[in-house]
């Protein structure tokens, strides 16, 4: 079989409560070359039994499980790296959601600037009750983009990223050091900043769901 145009990474922790929507996305995507390599990153829950029967269920998607002990979500999305085939990496935690043109319109940025190795889209935030409570808008590109990123913080979202695989060979992984947990994504993102350009689209192509669990939301931890 081909190597997929995109390898879609999704990190899963004590998520069987929602990881079926996180899935059926997938479903109802227009573009269907990719992949999905989904971590079960040692949940103690059911997770790999809900994934498990979504899998079977669904035959015409290429859905890939793998179960490893717990290394966290920057050594569950390492796993998913390393395990990807696709030209592109997407990455989505397991309660996010995109929207069907997702892939379709990243697709057609990579094929229009072939240059481009990063693309990040806006995204919707919900709440744990189901409410949409405003529109998270990322970027935009400046020319020093990494001394932006350091000075003012982080403006992409790992649900709404996509990276060319062959980066990683570059500009490394995300970092499993303790210290690092909550801002692994802010700490990639410097790092790719520096060489490479980062493409925002205006789009809303997906939601960020906000519950008990996101770990951004562990204040001191994150400071």
């Amino acid at each position: 079989m081909a190597e997929p145009v995109f390898s879609v990474v999704i990190p899963a922790y004590n998520a069987s409560g929602f990881i079926v929507k996180t899935l059926e996305c997938l479903n109802t995507q227009k573009f269907s070359d990719f992949e999905a390599v989904i971590i079960n990153d040692g949940s103690t829950d059911n997770t790999e039994a809900v994934i498990s029967e979504f899998i079977a269920a669904h035959p015409n998607l290429r859905l890939r499980l793998i179960n490893q002990n717990n290394r966290g979500i920057a050594g569950a999305r390492n796993r998913g790296i390393s395990e990807a085939k696709g030209r592109y990496v997407a990455f989505l935690d397991h309660d996010d959601f995109w929207y069907l043109e997702k892939l379709s319109k990243c697709y057609e940025i990579f094929s229009a600037f072939p240059e481009t190795t990063v693309v990040c889209h806006n995204e919707a935030l919900r709440d744990a009750s189901g409410k949409i409570v405003r529109y998270l808008n990322y970027g935009p590109y400046v020319e020093g983009m990494f001394r932006k990123l350091l000075y003012k913080g982080s403006c992409l979202s790992t649900s709404a990223t996509v990276i060319k695989r062959d980066v990683f060979s570059e500009v490394g992984l995300f970092r499993e050091n303790p210290e690092f947990s909550t801002v692994e994504d802010y700490d990639l993102w410097l790092r790719l900043s520096k060489k490479h350009k980062i493409y925002f689209l205006p789009q809303v192509l997906g939601e960020y769901v906000l519950n008990n669990k996101n770990a951004s939301l562990n204040f001191e931890k994150h400071y």
